[in-house]
C-alpha cells in the first residue's frame, strides 16, 4: 500500500513540475512546488543499542529525585558545611559529581565525541522509510532526524546524501531546507561543504543557533552568574506561562512574593551569598560535570558563540593530558568553529548572490535562563535575538533602544526598527527577509509560522515590506502546551510607562497583599466545597 501511495505522490509531483514548465514565465508568485526538508533541532529521544524502545531510552534521562534526596543530599550538605569552615570543598565537589554524573552516564559520548557504545536515535535517514506531511506545507514536508550529540558536520554529510535520495525518489530537481535551532547549524554546515548545493532552492533559518547560544557558552566556560532581576523575570514568566502551581491564584501569589523580595533587595542578598559560595567550587565541579555530560557532544560545542569558544576549550581541556585525552572531540569542535561558524556570513552572501533565497525567523521578549551574564539580553528563553537574527541590534530585556540611537539612524534604517522600539533589524545580515516574533518561546513552532514560510516560497520577491499581514515584527498569541497552536499577527506600537524605584516598590507591596488576600479567600472557598 505504501509503495502505491508513494508512486501516486511521485506521479502527482511530476505533473506539477510539467505544468510549471508549461506555464507562462514572469510571474512573481510562481510556485515551483518544492518539498521542504525540515531539519529538526536537538532533544530527539536517544536509545541504547540504537534501538527505539522504551526500555532502551537514555534521553531524556531518568532522574530519581527521591533517591538523590535520600542518599546524596545529606552527605552533600554535610561536606558543604565542612567546606565553609575549612575552606576545602574537594569532598563537597566529589559528592555532587557522584550524585549527578551517573544520570548521564549512558548518554555521554566517548573521548573522541563518538557513540562507540552503539547508542543513537534509533533510525537511519538513508535507509529507513520517511513520511511526507502535507498538513501545513502544500508541497510536502519531510522531517530529517539525527543523533544531535554527534558532530554537526557528520550529520550535515548525511543530510547531503538524504537530499539526493529525496530528489531521486520523489522525482524533483530541488528541495527547500528548513533548519530549526541546531538544525540551522546543520544547514549552514551543509551549505559550506555540499557538492549538490544546486539542489536547494530556498533556505529557512528558524531560531538558528548557528552563531551560538550564550547559555551554552556561559555554562561551558564557567561564566555562571545569578542576578535578582533576571531570576525574577524568568520565574514570573515560567510560573504563569506553565501554570506551575495548578491555579492562577497561587501562581500570582508566588510571583508577587518574589517580586516583592526583589524590590526589597532580599532576593539579591541571598543570591550574593549563593554566588560567593558557588564561586568557591565552580572551577572544580563545572568542568568535571561538563566532561561527564554535554561536553562530550560535538553538537553542543557547535552552539558556543565565538566570544566564549576559546575560553570554553581552555576551561575544560586546559592541561596537556586533557588535550591529548580529548583530541578527537576537540578536533570536531574546532572543525565546525573554523569552517562553518566563522565562515557562515560569507558563505550565505555568496550563495545569495548566486540566486539562493534566505529567510530568517527570530524571536524576542521571553526571559532568558538566569544563569549567565547575558541573561538580561533580549531573547526567546534559550537563544539571543541578536545571534538568531544574524546581527540584529537589540535592547536589553524589558527595555527599549535608546532614543539617541534611533535618532542617529538614517530614514532608510528607521524602517527596520520595531514598533515597540526594542529591535533594529537594519543591522541583520538579511534585513529584508528577517522576521521577528514577540512573546513566542524558543520551544514553540506554531503552524501560523508555516503560513509565513509558504508565502515566502510562493513569492520569489517577498520581503518584510511585501504583505501587510506579514510585516517584519509579529506578535504571538495563544502559547499553550501544544507548540503548533497560537497565532501570529502584526505587532502594535506600545507606549511603556517608566516607573521610579519608589513606585515599583509600592506596586510590588500592593500586588503582594492583593495576591495574599486572594490566596486566603481561595483557601476558604476550597474548604466550603
Amino acid at each position: 500500500m505504501k509503495k502505491v501511495i508513494k508512486k501516486i505522490i511521485s506521479l502527482t509531483l511530476c505533473l506539477v513540475l510539467l505544468a510549471a514548465v508549461a506555464a507562462p514565465a514572469g510571474s512573481a508568485a510562481e510556485n515551483k512546488g518544492y518539498i521542504t526538508i525540515y531539519v529538526e533541532g536537538f532533544s530527539r529521544r536517544l536509545y541504547k543499542n540504537n534501538i527505539d524502545a522504551d526500555e532502551n531510552e537514555i534521553w531524556p534521562p531518568k532522574v530519581d529525585i527521591e533517591a538523590i534526596v535520600k542518599n546524596d543530599l545529606g552527605p552533600i550538605l554535610k561536606e558543604l558545611a565542612s567546606g565553609i569552615v575549612t575552606g576545602n570543598y574537594d569532598q563537597y565537589c566529589d559528592n555532587i559529581y557522584n550524585a549527578l554524573a551517573p544520570i548521564f552516564a549512558e548518554m555521554k559520548l566517548d573521548d573522541n565525541g563518538e557513540a562507540s557504545d552503539g547508542s543513537g536515535w534509533g533510525g537511519d535517514m538513508l535507509t529507513d522509510s520517511y513520511d511526507i506531511s502535507y498538513s501545513t506545507f502544500p508541497n510536502g514536508r519531510i522531517r530529517f532526524s539525527y543523533d544531535w550529540r554527534l558532530s554537526v558536520e557528520h550529520n550535515a554529510a548525511i543530510l547531503e546524501k538524504f537530499i539526493d535520495r529525496v530528489c531521486r525518489e520523489q522525482n524533483v530537481e530541488k528541495v527547500n531546507l528548513l533548519g530549526r535551532c541546531m538544525g540551522g547549524n546543520l544547514v549552514n554546515s551543509y551549505l559550506q561543504n555540499a557538492k549538490n548545493i544546486d539542489k536547494v532552492e530556498n533556505v529557512v533559518m528558524y531560531i538558528p543557533s548557528t552563531m551560538g547560544m550564550n547559555l551554552i557558552g556561559g555554562l561551558f566556560s564557567g561564566n555562571i552568574t545569578f542576578d535578582d532581576e533576571t531570576i525574577n523575570a524568568f520565574v514570573d514568566y515560567t510560573v504563569n506561562q506553565n501554570n506551575l502551581f495548578g491555579d492562577e491564584v497561587t501562581n500570582q501569589f508566588v510571583t508577587a512574593l518574589l517580586a516583592l523580595f526583589n524590590e526589597l533587595k532580599i532576593l539579591g542578598i541571598g543570591l550574593d551569598a549563593f554566588q560567593l559560595a558557588f564561586d568557591n567550587v565552580k572551577d572544580d565541579i563545572v568542568p568535571r560535570l561538563v566532561r561527564a555530560t554535554f561536553g562530550t557532544f560535538p553538537g553542543f560545542w557547535a552552539m558556543i558563540p565565538e566570544k566564549y569558544y576559546q575560553e570554553a576549550l581552555d576551561y575544560n581541556f586546559g592541561t596537556p593530558e586533557l588535550k591529548a585525552q580529548y583530541a578527537g572531540l576537540i578536533e570536531k569542535a574546532e572543525s565546525y568553529h573554523d569552517n562553518v561558524q566563522l565562515n557562515a556570513y560569507n558563505r550565505m552572501t555568496e550563495l545569495q548572490n548566486n540566486g539562493m533565497r534566505f529567510i530568517v525567523i527570530s524571536k524576542y521578549n521571553v526571559p532568558q535562563v538566569p544563569v549567565m551574564p547575558e541573561a538580561n539580553m533580549l531573547g526567546d528563553g534559550l537563544g539571543e535575538t541578536s545571534n538568531m537574527a544574524f546581527g540584529a541590534t537589540a535592547a536589553l530585556h524589558n527595555s527599549t533602544l535608546e532614543e539617541s540611537y534611533i535618532n542617529s539612524l538614517s530614514s532608510e534604517a528607521k524602517k527596520y526598527v520595531s514598533p515597540d522600539k526594542m529591535i533594529d533589524a537594519s543591522t541583520c545580515h538579511f534585513p529584508d527577509t528577517t522576521w521577528f516574533i514577540k512573546d513566542c518561546h524558543h520551544n514553540y513552532f506554531p503552524d501560523s509560522v508555516d503560513v509565513l514560510i509558504n508565502a515566502f516560497y510562493e513569492n520569489k520577491d517577498m520581503t518584510v515590506f511585501t504583505y501587510d499581514e506579514f510585516p517584519q515584527y509579529l506578535q504571538f498569541y495563544g502559547q499553550t502546551d501544544s507548540e503548533a497552536s497560537g497565532l501570529i499577527k502584526p505587532i502594535e506600537p506600545v507606549e511603556k510607562e517608566e516607573l521610579s524605584d519608589f513606585r515599583k516598590l509600592i506596586n510590588s507591596i500592593v500586588n503582594f497583599f492583593k495576591s495574599l488576600v486572594n490566596l486566603i479567600l481561595n483557601a476558604f472557598k476550597a474548604k466550603e466545597v
